[in-house]
């Protein structure tokens, strides 16, 4: 697996953000895919061999939720 291939992954990653909504039956349904999609890619990066520490996984799912 390339460097860049990685690095790319964890883009992926720290670039997710969620949408506020003020439907909070849509707002929840969408919150739970995000969850969902982040958790697979976090593990998919984790099996390319990718180490990503629990404090900065943290940080990337606040910093990905609405302000």
């Amino acid at each position: 697996m390339s460097m860049l291939y990685l690095l790319d992954a964890e883009d992926h990653l720290t670039s997710m953000n969620l949408s506020d909504n003020n439907d909070l039956k849509a707002h929840l349904t969408e919150l739970k895919q995000h969850f969902q999609l982040m958790s697979q890619r976090h593990d998919n990066l984790i099996k390319m061999g990718f180490t990503l520490s629990d404090s900065w996984y943290n940080i990337i799912i606040m910093s990905s939720l609405p302000g």
